[in-house]
């Protein structure tokens, strides 16, 4: 569902941490003030990409295509691990050549905080390596998200880059049916476009529409490079009244 037509993003990372590129807030938007968010508070399980796992049977079938592997592929698919709580894939039908240019692994030398760092390596300028979370969130409520990034050898010119997506859904009452929505995004951080560049944090803030029950994070890494992610953290900021109708 949050395939192609949703990714199409730009340096606002997957969120377009790259460029600069920002998405303002609704102007009609109010808030109520709240206290400082807690760690605990924390919606993005798995922040700190500590804790991995083997791929499901199903979830094999559905990166594949459920198509015939030659065997040096079927080795990649049975070697893979991703982090907890995360969903990793290729954009279009690319996952052929994802499986040999790409790789998403656990980096205990390079890291920002805790024990270890998510490491993406994408060799391909063709090809976009996405990660994607779901967490539960509230209706008219603006999140802030922050994260802690590294970059070496960012493919940085347009469209390629680091980009950012986030997908509210929920369900009409009326009828039961689930609809989707790319949320406006407001970003802050260095206004440059570097290849290379040591950890920096990242943040972005969103609010979600009434009806919200979930939101999804898409993080894209459009082209090559290498790109580390630690201390992945999204709070509840505040109420916000009112917010865009759908």
């Amino acid at each position: 569902m949050f395939s192609r037509k949703i990714m199409n993003g730009a340096i606002i990372w997957t969120m377009l941490i790259m460029g600069t590129s920002a998405f303002s807030l609704d102007k009609g938007a109010t808030a109520k003030p709240a206290a400082a968010a807690k760690a605990s508070d924390n919606s993005a399980a798995n922040g700190s990409f500590e804790k991995w796992r083997d791929l499901t049977s199903m979830e094999k079938r559905v990166l594949i295509r459920s198509e015939k592997l030659t065997e040096k592929e079927q080795s990649i698919i049975d070697a893979l691990q991703w982090p907890e709580n995360w969903w990793v894939g290729f954009s279009g039908k690319q996952w052929r050549q994802g499986l040999l240019d790409t790789s998403i692994t656990i980096d205990k030398n390079v890291k920002q905080d805790g024990n270890c760092a998510l490491r993406i390596e994408n060799k391909n300028h063709d090809i976009s390596l996405v990660l994607c979370q779901r967490f539960d969130a509230e209706p008219d409520t603006r999140y802030q998200l922050k994260m802690w990034i590294k970059g070496e050898n960012i493919d940085i010119y347009h469209p390629n880059g680091l980009i950012l997506n986030i997908i509210s859904s929920g369900k009409f009452e009326q009828d039961n049916n689930v609809w989707a929505k790319k949320l406006k995004i407001d970003t802050q951080y260095p206004a440059h476009r570097k290849k290379t560049f040591d950890w920096l944090e990242f943040t972005a803030t969103f609010d979600t529409p009434a009806q919200t029950k979930s939101v999804v994070l898409i993080l894209e890494l459009r082209g090559a490079g290498i790109l580390w992610i630690d201390d992945v953290r999204a709070t509840k900021q505040e109420k916000i009244t009112p917010v865009e109708s759908l």
